[in-house]
């Protein structure tokens, strides 16, 4: 089978096209995954944040019972 011109431009546009689906799929599963990604490092920082919180409370409290501790001596 002898490949003329017309031929060969008709499968490089084949090619072409499913080079581009291809592409495209794996860039929609590269942004899904990002997007995961993101989700989950919202759902740590919101986390991390009320440890923050709590941590700040109980540093307070330490405060307190130093300061009565001391004025108790």
């Amino acid at each position: 089978m002898e490949i003329n011109d017309k031929k060969l431009k008709q499968i490089l546009i084949e090619q072409s096209d499913d080079f581009k689906r291809h592409v495209s799929t794996l860039a929609e599963d590269s942004h899904s995954q990002v997007k995961i990604i993101g989700e989950q490092y919202s759902s740590i920082k919101e986390t991390l944040d009320s440890h923050t919180e709590v941590i700040g409370s109980m540093k307070e409290d330490i405060g307190i019972i130093k300061t009565i501790s001391s004025a108790e001596l």
